[in-house]
């Protein structure tokens, strides 16, 4: 199959993110105050931002899990966006967390036209503890 800029683009982005999963690979001047083992991001198209649905609701938000060699496919997990009560935020950019979720999706990158990683603290963020008004 031929790569497109979008190919390898998912490469390097499944590299970074192995590095982010071994624990071997030691920094010198940057201190983890958190393991992370994935990097969020979003996919568009020349026109829009892509979104597939987790349990009947849109996320644009996503997780590289696999790349099939042999066709140039990619699996990816879907992220649900929450606000900060815990609820399905939407607009999604008005996200405080995004949750992994087990929905997934197989796309050709070759499709896309750009792709924007998020802050990896977004994935799995708490939700904040509020005491009940009374």
């Amino acid at each position: 199959m031929e790569q497109c800029p979008m190919c390898f683009a998912m490469k390097e982005l499944k590299k970074e993110q192995e590095l982010l999963t071994c624990h071997q690979t030691q920094f010198r001047f940057i201190k983890r105050l958190k393991e992370y083992d994935c990097i969020p991001f979003t996919l568009s198209t020349a026109n829009r931002r892509f979104h597939a649905f987790h349990r009947g609701k849109p996320t644009p938000f996503f997780l590289l899990e696999s790349i099939d060699e042999q066709t140039g496919c990619v699996m990816l997990t879907l992220l649900e966006p929450l606000d900060i009560e815990g609820n399905h935020a939407f607009p999604a950019d008005t996200f405080f967390s995004l949750q992994k979720t087990d929905s997934c999706v197989t796309v050709v990158p070759c499709c896309f036209c750009s792709i924007e990683p998020l802050p990896l603290e977004c994935v799995g963020r708490p939700l904040p503890v509020r005491e009940p008004k009374g």
